[in-house]
């Protein structure tokens, strides 16, 4: 939901049709896009024929059974076993949409699941461009302090020869801290807790030669740095993968970050809310399965260009006049000497 919020920031679309089987992600979406429809429940049982039709789809798979974070409980099958590839084609044939842009954590990319999926569209979106081998897009570069590495995939029904992916790199001297990206009342929004007899003691005395230190992850972090580790679905249950912030004063408290910090390090647009009656923990749950809105607007920019410069080109008749005014008339020629404009006015030709 929060990827149709940063596709609209851009001004080239408008969120027609959301679906999701989260009932607080149903009434997140409903709050922010009121004239949108909405589907709440599994996607198998979605008739297409409710599907209306759309220029462009946002897809973002169910990714629990690809994730690295998924642990045993994923499907270690390699998604032989979730068939959910041909339910998304089904859907996105139905949409009669020109373009699709797909977003998922980059091992999804390697499943079977995926597999099913691209050669179902083939046909229909023959023209396709990848960025899901190595780091895929990391929202790191595109400014975030909180590195989100996914894999971002466009399929399109004419060729995509004006659409570019963004490669930007922001300079180590342009990087916004973490203090200027959820801003300085930060030392009085949220209750701090201590770090001697809590869960973080124990996480930051974790040791032995593995990846799952404190050291290299980001665990505590201070207003003042630009980096931090992704903030994943379950942030709330405290983690040494997952960043917190530390007080620069007094180094012996710590606190997590809110659902509002968290909206901002993903870049969503301020007129993004949730409904009161959804739980803190829920808030941050849905948060940290959605991606940074900085990479989402980059990808939605380059396909809103593709799109409309297929439209100019298909273009068969004039562009119509701005402000719904008459288009220029050439002036009426009343004799050698004389003619009069649309107006009414007349010109003399003076001399010979």
């Amino acid at each position: 939901m929060r990827s149709f919020k940063a596709l609209e920031a851009t001004g080239f679309f408008e969120p027609v049709f959301g679906g999701d089987i989260l009932p607080e992600a149903i009434e997140t979406y409903k709050s922010n896009f009121a004239d949108g429809a909405a589907y709440w429940g599994d996607l198998r049982r979605l008739n297409p024929s409710y599907i209306e039709p759309v220029d462009a789809a946002w897809l973002s798979p169910a990714c629990t059974k690809f994730s690295l974070l998924a642990g045993s409980g994923g499907d270690s099958a390699g998604g032989y076993l979730e068939g959910m590839g041909m339910i998304y084609a089904n859907l996105v044939l139905a949409s009669q949409a020109k373009i699709v842009m797909i977003e998922e954590v980059i091992p999804y990319f390697s499943s079977r699941s995926y597999h099913h999926l691209k050669v179902m569209l083939k046909n229909e979106f023959p023209y396709w461009t990848e960025r899901i081998t190595g780091s895929g897009l990391d929202a790191y570069d595109f400014g975030s302090p909180a590195g989100r590495r996914r894999g971002y995939v466009v399929a399109s029904r004419t060729p995509l020869d004006n659409f570019a992916w963004p490669e930007p790199q922001i300079p180590a001297h342009r990087r916004p801290t973490i203090e200027q990206v959820i801003g300085k009342e930060w030392e009085d929004r949220a209750p701090w807790r201590e770090i001697s007899g809590t869960v973080m003691e124990g996480l930051l005395n974790k040791s032995g030669n593995n990846n799952f230190r404190s050291d290299k992850n980001y665990t505590l972090v201070k207003p003042k740095d630009v980096r931090l580790a992704a903030l994943v679905a379950s942030y709330s249950k405290v983690q040494v993968t997952s960043s917190y912030l530390s007080h620069p004063d007094h180094p012996y408290l710590w606190r997590p970050f809110t659902s509002e910090e968290i909206s901002r390090i993903l870049d969503i647009p301020d007129d993004f809310f949730f409904p009161e009656e959804i739980a803190e923990t829920k808030r941050t749950y849905m948060l940290g399965n959605s991606v940074d809105c900085r990479v989402v607007k980059a990808i939605g920019i380059e396909a809103a260009f593709h799109l409309m410069m297929d439209r100019l080109s298909d273009r068969s008749e004039p562009l119509p006049a701005r402000n719904n005014r008459p288009a220029p008339t050439p002036a009426r020629k009343v004799e050698d000497w004389l003619s009069a404009d649309r107006n009414g006015q007349f010109s003399f030709i003076i001399g010979t």
